[in-house]
């Protein structure tokens, strides 16, 4: 018994906090997730009805087969998310626990992969550090909403992550590369790039700094580093160009009403002031700096974006305490660089300043967007600082620890387990108080809209059935997954709305049923379905 004790002891006391933490991360993300949210949105249906179209025919909603990236009602959708689902549905029930499943599995291997990452930067008090940003991730509203719906953004982020550990490991240990694990690193990446475009921009910028990061480990060690990530940009842009050129839509550099903008502000310049603070990349520098401070904001943190979809209502990405901790560390990192700076030291070689160089670069996908701050192009974003905070703790506590050696006053290791086990409880209570409100709240409003598991079993499939409401063309790619609807049906029936001007394009008719907006006339016989903006649910009307 003592020796089985002796071999368990060091373990539990290395990883039990770990444990605990995870085991609490994984309940947030698994519990009900096939009912909360309730059914799926347009963009989980689209991913699921085209993975299980594929599984049974080859072929997308669109009859392309096997295609690299899928169209759906307009939105390209990247393919990592999709192949993943055809694969589950092969072995698996084709559920939207199921769709949601490998956004939750991720969300929950981002807790181990955060304290491994946190943990190798932070080096004294690496153990402090990397419980206390797994914490962070584990309960933080941005990731445990992330994880419990279909999105892409979240795989994209857990293999971005692995591979940076992995590269930063490679790093630490001065070790040249081995061609398999420089391989691993690069498949991580383009995998994260097929998950979601935002890992892709991000490479773009982040691999010019490899040569200066890595200058000191000579070219030979970061030349095929930097060549490996060049050549997965190139490919990914390759291979994504259609999506890339439609989410060009969205950006601030096409959007036409900030084109019409950029006019109205250009005309209040004339002669040189003109050429010099009217011209247009200083009017795009203005847009991306506003977004930059805007990423940075409480109203950001604490209130969300202006999509519903992207945060709980009422809710905000991070928790007060959670904020605080992220405020400290943004506070203390730039007061020592200053501090370093004004010492005369090589800031430009010191860890906080690459630190801060890394998380302006994780927000290049959402401050080019026309809706930036955008929480879904941001959760690099979140993850960094959540590293950057637990390293930036361990710091202040071991400046501490010194301190109180200076003074020659005790401080044994147990204040270290106690601070960090209290802090570390704190955070999860703040995860579990948003967990009881994210079950609240969604069991009152039907976010999505998606009762049609309900629905068509109640009306009668043999009438022809009006669906009016905002956002009712998208339908039909809910309903054609909730029926789990014939390839043969679909393809026959699907008669497909004109587009907008991004190229969503929704569909009109499908099977019995025809989609119209809110003001939009109709004759003849219907039965009428409407949605009630007050429950967030369809309904079906009486004659």
């Amino acid at each position: 018994m003592k020796k089985w004790w002796s071999r368990l002891k060091p373990w539990l006391l290395e990883y039990g906090l770990l444990v605990v933490i995870v085991v609490a991360g994984s309940c947030w993300r698994l519990s009900q997730l096939g009912q909360l949210p309730q059914g799926l949105n347009r963009d989980e249906a689209a991913l699921a009805y085209n993975a299980l179209l594929v599984a049974q025919t080859g072929q997308d909603e669109w009859q392309q087969v096997y295609p690299v990236f899928f169209k759906s009602f307009g939105d390209q959708k990247l393919p990592l998310y999709p192949y993943i689902l055809v694969i589950l549905f092969k072995f698996l029930p084709q559920t939207d626990v199921i769709v949601r499943l490998p956004s939750a599995i991720c969300g929950i291997l981002l807790i181990i992969v955060t304290y491994a990452v946190a943990k190798m930067v932070t080096g004294r008090h690496g153990w402090l550090g990397a419980n206390l940003a797994a914490a962070m991730v584990a309960a933080s509203p941005v990731f445990i909403w992330y994880s419990r719906g279909a999105w892409e953004a979240n795989v994209g982020l857990l293999l971005l992550a692995v591979a940076a550990g992995l590269a930063c490991w490679q790093y630490q240990t001065g070790k040249s590369w081995s061609v398999r694990r420089l391989i691993l690193i690069l498949l991580l990446l383009m995998g994260s790039c097929l998950a979601y475009n935002a890992p892709l921009l991000i490479l773009v910028v982040a691999m010019w700094l490899i040569p200066i990061v890595c200058w000191r480990r000579g070219i030979g060690w970061w030349a095929p580093l930097l060549a490996g990530v060049a050549a997965v940009v190139v490919i990914g842009f390759g291979l994504l160009l259609p999506v890339v050129n439609q989410k060009q839509g969205i950006s601030i550099f096409n959007d036409p009403t900030l084109m019409y903008e950029y006019t109205l502000y250009r005309q209040q310049f004339s002669g040189v002031a003109q050429k010099l603070v009217g011209n247009y990349w200083v009017y795009e520098a203005r847009l991306i700096l506003e977004a930059v401070i805007k990423s940075f904001s409480p109203q950001f943190w604490q209130h969300g974006g202006s999509h519903p979809w992207h945060q709980l209502s009422g809710e905000g990405h991070v928790t007060i305490i959670v904020m605080i901790i992220f405020d400290v560390t943004l506070i203390y990192q730039v007061v020592t660089l200053v501090a370093q700076m004004i010492k005369r030291q090589k800031w430009w070689q010191q860890k906080n300043f690459w630190w801060l160089v890394i998380l302006l670069v994780t927000l290049v996908p959402s401050v080019i967007t026309t809706d930036s701050p955008h929480a879904t192009r941001s959760l690099q974003f979140f993850w960094v600082l959540a590293v950057g905070a637990g390293w930036s703790l361990a710091d202040l506590w071991s400046q501490l620890v010194a301190e109180t050696k200076r003074r020659q006053i005790a401080l044994t290791s147990g204040s270290e387990m106690i601070i960090l086990v209290l802090s570390v409880g704190i955070i999860l209570l703040t995860g579990q108080n948003y967990w009881t409100n994210y079950q609240t709240k969604l069991r009152e409003h039907n976010i999505y809209h998606n009762n049609w598991a309900q629905l068509l079993g109640e009306i009668e499939s043999e009438r022809l059935t009006l669906v009016r409401g905002p956002g009712s063309e998208y339908e039909y790619i809910k309903i054609a997954w909730v029926s789990h609807m014939s390839p043969e049906i679909f393809w026959s029936t699907l008669s497909r709305a004109g587009s907008d001007g991004v190229g969503l394009q929704g569909g009109r008719y499908l099977a019995n049923f025809h989609f119209v907006a809110p003001t939009e006339e109709v004759s003849g016989e219907w039965q009428k379905i409407i949605l009630n903006e007050q429950t967030g649910e369809w309904e079906v009307q009486d004659d």
